[in-house]
């Protein structure tokens, strides 16, 4: 079968590889609407996705545009949120300094063929590249750009799915080195939160924690592995509720900041007292006025977006990019069990 490509559909259309040109780049001023429509009909029918390198060529002058995926979580958080606002500012700090104009594509269709059609569409003209956050372990996107040879990349530690295009934060590392915390002072019944459970992040947190145990060869608690569940707003305070309330009462969290607030919402119905009864350590606190007493672990936002946006635009213009991982800032205060405020 004859591969679908310009000269094809400029040959079906009945026009020139230029007025197509005008057609994929928006040029409405330069084609009729009949020929736009004998266009699309015949680049609908062949499933024609322009070639990107040609494209970068060709629109050398026009400004380019990424979109920025986001689910739900993401959308509702980006410009109320601080980690997502300070990420946000490092990918604009990239992007707009040369001239790269954003688009934000919150909460696309569920079903797959849908978004395929739907980002092949943005592609045609629209969209140079993509940036894709809160990724799950079956994501669709990466697939899709994937196999269309679309420029993409990841905002999360994409090592296990054998994909290049991330940068990330070394979750695995951070809560290691909390749990490692905790068995220096004597506590074992650590409980770790790991978010949603089919969340890269949620599945790094749980690594992180399993080889915690391993490497002391301490039996992993499962039952100590609490997880977000979809349909049910208050289930990681419900889960430290009955953790709590139960034999063997855990000595130790680690927990993200919004969970910490579901762990102080169970302690003071059970009239625990927390940095006392039960240490904390958390992971990513950027509260308008943070607590100095929490001990946390903080993805480097500003940097991470940054970076990712510089490997975006290499990749767009067809250079290789190396994957980046970014070790976590630590800060101490005394809710991990310690008396001095550190920061490193």
């Amino acid at each position: 079968m004859e591969k679908a490509n310009i000269t094809r559909v400029a040959r079906e259309a009945g026009v020139s590889k230029t007025t197509i040109s005008n057609y994929l780049n928006k040029k409405p001023g330069k084609i009729s609407e009949d020929t736009r429509r004998r266009i699309e009909d015949v680049v609908l029918k062949l499933n024609y996705i322009p070639n990107f390198g040609a494209r970068q060529i060709i629109n050398k002058n026009r400004p380019k545009t990424i979109g920025i995926i986001l689910e739900d979580a993401s959308a509702r958080s980006m410009f109320t949120d601080y980690f997502y606002g300070r990420l946000h500012a490092g990918i604009s700090a990239a992007f707009l300094s040369r001239d790269y104009r954003i688009m934000m594509l919150p909460s696309l269709f569920n079903n797959a063929e849908e978004n395929a059609e739907y980002l092949k569409d943005l592609s045609r003209g629209f969209v140079d590249g993509y940036m894709l956050f809160n990724i799950h372990e079956q994501d669709q996107y990466v697939e899709i750009f994937n196999k269309y040879k679309i420029p993409f990349i990841c905002i999360g530690n994409m090592k296990n799915k054998n994909i290049r295009n991330y940068v990330g934060s070394d979750y695995v590392r951070a809560v290691k080195k909390a749990a490692e915390h905790f068995f220096a002072h004597g506590i074992h019944n650590i409980v770790v939160s790991a978010g949603y459970t089919d969340s890269i992040v949620g599945r790094q947190i749980v690594t992180g924690y399993r080889q915690a145990f391993e490497k002391r060869k301490l039996p992993v608690p499962a039952k100590n592995i609490i997880t977000q569940k979809e349909t049910a707003s208050e289930s990681i305070y419900r889960e430290c509720l009955e953790l709590l309330k139960g034999d063997g009462r855990p000595g130790a969290f680690i927990l993200s900041e919004y969970q910490y607030h579901d762990l102080v919402k169970a302690a003071a119905e059970l009239n625990l007292k927390l940095f006392g009864d039960i240490k904390v350590i958390v992971m990513n606190y950027f509260p308008p006025v943070p607590d100095p007493r929490i001990t946390c672990f903080n993805v480097q936002c500003y940097k991470v977006g940054k970076t990712a946006a510089d490997n975006l635009i290499g990749l767009m213009n067809g250079k290789m990019t190396e994957p980046c991982l970014f070790s976590m800032t630590y800060v101490q205060g005394n809710s991990c069990g310690c008396g001095e405020h550190k920061r490193r």
